[in-house]
């Protein structure tokens, strides 16, 4: 990848990143009560903290060093966490109503979470030089893989409700099929 194309990649998911935690900050002094985030002023000072870590670190590794895969893994962090965030904040149809961009956004935000943490490990393992320290950590990379894999299809496609809310799933498959998709959201720690 060119590094600037790199560099404008990394500085546009950076500028999301410090919008989302701009406007968490503001949406929660405007109304206190609103739910943006959990409410909790230390869950929402650490995930404030954790996007702008993980961006500020991620974008300025991936603009000066495009083919490091670490910075662009802390980058997809930040962009699952800022899906996952939004999608928690918003206040999905509880039933009876058509596909909507809210419902889309909690249903995304109920999953998105597990692959950025699955992201920031796989980062840790790659650490520092975007490689495995040997062979014999393989398969601790397919077991995060298959685990963040699993998690990630049966959270989006196994449950009947999204996350612990009432909002039906769209999405959700029923059945036996459904069944075995919603177990597979035990495999997360795999990961």
């Amino acid at each position: 990848m060119r590094r600037r194309i790199a560099t404008g990649a990394a500085g546009s998911i950076w500028i999301l990143a410090v919008g989302t935690v701009v406007g968490f900050l503001a949406y929660g002094i405007v109304d206190p009560g609103s739910g943006s985030g959990s409410g909790n002023l230390a869950d929402n000072v650490a995930y404030g903290a954790f996007l702008l870590t993980f961006s500020g670190v991620g974008a300025l590794l991936a603009a000066k060093r495009p083919g490091h895969p670490i910075g662009w893994l802390l980058l997809g962090a930040v962009l699952c966490y800022v899906v996952g965030g939004v999608g928690v904040s918003v206040e999905a149809p509880v039933s009876g109503a058509p596909i909507s961009v809210e419902l889309l956004l909690a249903w995304a935000g109920s999953w998105s979470w597990g692959l950025g943490i699955g992201f920031a490990v796989i980062a840790i393992l790659l650490f520092p030089d975007g490689r495995l320290p040997s062979r014999r950590w393989w398969p601790v990379l397919v077991l995060a893989l298959a685990g963040m894999a699993a998690f990630v299809i049966g959270s989006a496609f196994g449950s009947p409700v999204i996350g612990d809310g009432p909002a039906p799933n769209p999405f959700a498959v029923r059945g036996p099929i459904g069944d075995v998709l919603g177990a597979l959201q035990n495999a997360f720690p795999l990961v």
